[in-house]
């Protein structure tokens, strides 16, 4: 069973399971809540099994990083062979839980899968880059929880909402990069920070979070909070956010330390997200 949930990396799926909820549960029109639950399961699934395939591609990588030399599929403890069968067995699933809540809902759950086993895991071993479709990849499951709720992707809230996440998880790699570089580096992976001076790494950096911080206040301004004390608290919130980035400009570089507030901020709005969802 450990072996199990190290290959999903199970708090990492049901996060992104929890990502799709968010999407799912702030449309604010009438749903049904057995397609909530076949659509968490659907995106749990997809996660799991994507993390698996990418496990089965990337496993000579993996054993030469310390902090994942001890993966089932880069120390051989599981044989190749084995690890295709069980991803193709969570994904073929997946892909039929979301096209029966939502034919849409299945499609965009095969590009993600696309978009995150072929082109990123595709790109990592050559530009430091392929974190923007891995992180447009990131962005999909609140897509995909929105349509399947019945909402179109046409929607300036859903167009808000998958670009917070979009935003997110650049600064978010970068930061877990420059944490692991000699990990990367070891693996022959190339860093944003190889290639640009620190400095310019940090004028990035900054430029992504201004960014979140607007597109997440522009998020939770324009609609999609109803309830009072959520609103007061979104706004707190984006005060702290504001205060983070002072403390960034402050140390002037992108100091692997601010990674922890960065996700503490997400998670947090996503929190609110799902509150409003719940309470509507």
């Amino acid at each position: 069973m450990e072996m199990f949930f190290s290959l999903v990396r199970l708090r990492l799926s049901t996060m992104v399971s929890g990502s799709a909820m968010v999407g799912f549960l702030v449309y604010p029109g009438p749903s049904l809540p057995e397609r909530g639950v076949l659509l968490a399961l659907g995106i749990f699934l997809l996660a799991a099994g994507g993390s698996v395939l990418n496990q089965v591609q990337e496993r000579d990588l993996d054993a030469l990083m310390a902090r994942t030399c001890l993966r089932p599929l880069a120390c051989g403890t599981l044989p190749p062979q084995q690890g295709l069968l069980l991803a193709l067995g969570l994904l073929f699933p997946a892909l039929a839980l979301l096209s029966i809540v939502d034919p849409g809902s299945g499609l965009l759950g095969l590009c993600a899968l696309a978009c995150y086993n072929g082109l990123y895991t595709g790109l990592k071993r050559r530009t430091s880059f392929a974190l923007l479709p891995g992180a447009l990849c990131g962005a999909m499951p609140p897509l995909i929880g929105w349509t399947a709720a019945g909402g179109e992707l046409t929607d300036y809230r859903i167009v808000l909402l998958g670009g917070v996440f979009f935003l997110w998880q650049m600064p978010h790699f970068w930061l877990l990069s420059w944490k692991h570089r000699d990990d990367y580096r070891r693996a022959g992976l190339p860093l944003l920070h190889d290639a640009l001076p620190e400095r310019a790494v940090f004028r990035i950096t900054l430029f992504w979070l201004s960014a979140l911080t607007a597109a997440t206040a522009l998020l939770l301004n324009l609609g999609l909070l109803q309830t009072p004390t959520l609103r007061v608290t979104a706004n707190l919130l984006l005060t702290g956010m504001l205060a983070f980035g002072v403390r960034a400009v402050r140390y002037h570089r992108p100091s692997p330390a601010l990674s922890g507030p960065l996700n503490l901020f997400m998670a947090l709005v996503m929190a609110i997200l799902l509150l409003e969802g719940l309470s509507t």
